[in-house]
């Protein structure tokens, strides 16, 4: 009787053991924050201002810089480095320590309403301006609150904004919300993210038509009409899309033809930079094209009414 005792105590502890480790785990998973709202921002001409809702791994875009910042202001009302002191419908202001700042601002009317909103530089060079209007998507419903961290990514990784701190070109800025408390909360920022990047990708032939950005399709030739620096003897010229380099040429005419149908429908920076003898960039120039090729028919469905036969759909094809 004792030795079957033992065996059952035994058994019982195991089963106590497993069901502690077990609550122990399921507490550990609630602990877990879920993924934060983040938004990206490329401080340079037209650069990508992209948003997050699942910790930086697939990004959407929702917007574009159309100046960027490169200098900072007094703001006495900037404590902290790194930090979005003020926050909302009229833009934001990033704390880069002893109350100094720049500003994230809309594209219309941007520096009137910065001034209604107190968030008005001497400086328009302290401000990184989109083409987002104001209380609509960054600055509506995706603007990260107050309080929300903002670092530097390079080469892949996030660091922390040094102090002292200067926007650069080319830099890209990371604004982290807080993480959402609930998983629900978690759902409603993905929701409204794929709702503005959504609306931001369809509206895009028709932004480009109001701002006279080219929307082109085929075979897109760039010329690059590079901007002279007499300092400088231009040695080549290298071509880039979206940042991505597709052509070095060392030899005028300097032209690459790019096959817009290899690309994504919607936005597109075309980018020549001139390169001096000792491969330095000297001058370059930045265009925003809106690719707009036609989609391709499914060819596994038929128009509708027939049978889905091939040489049908080519009769019926004008």
């Amino acid at each position: 009787m004792r030795a079957v005792s033992f065996r059952c105590t035994a058994v019982a502890l195991a089963g106590l053991a497993i069901a502690g480790a077990a609550a122990a785990a399921a507490q550990t998973a609630t602990k877990t924050p879920l993924p934060a709202l983040r938004i990206r921002i490329h401080n340079s001409l037209f650069g990508a201002i992209e948003a997050s809702s699942d910790g930086g791994e697939h990004w959407r875009l929702i917007g574009r810089v159309m100046r960027p910042a490169n200098a900072t202001v007094v703001d006495k009302a900037a404590h902290g480095v790194g930090v979005l002191s003020r926050s909302g419908r009229f833009g934001g202001a990033v704390c880069i320590g002893h109350q100094y700042a720049f500003y994230l601002l809309p594209g219309e009317d941007s520096m009137k309403l910065a001034r209604e909103s107190a968030l008005h530089s001497e400086s328009q060079n302290a401000s990184i301006i989109t083409n987002l209007p104001a209380r609509h998507s960054l600055f509506g419903s995706l603007m990260p609150p107050a309080g929300s961290s903002v670092e530097l990514q390079r080469d892949g990784h996030v660091i922390p904004i040094p102090d002292p701190y200067t926007p650069g070109t080319g830099d890209q800025l990371v604004v982290e919300c807080p993480p959402p408390g609930s998983t629900p909360a978690a759902v409603a920022d993905a929701a409204r993210l794929t709702a503005v990047a959504d609306r931001y990708a369809s509206s895009a032939e028709q932004r480009a038509k109001v701002a006279g950005y080219p929307v082109v399709h085929g075979t897109l030739t760039i010329h690059a009409n590079l901007p002279s620096d007499p300092r400088h003897e231009l040695a080549a010229v290298m071509f880039a899309i979206d940042g991505q380099s597709v052509s070095a040429q060392n030899a005028a005419p300097f032209i690459y033809r790019w096959d817009t149908t290899a690309a994504t429908n919607g936005e597109h920076v075309v980018e020549a930079q001139g390169l001096d003898n000792a491969g330095a960039v000297v001058t370059r120039r930045r265009d925003l094209v809106v690719v707009e090729n036609p989609v391709p028919p499914n060819p596994a469905a038929g128009p509708i009414g027939s049978s889905g036969n091939p040489t049908q759909r080519q009769a019926a094809s004008p």
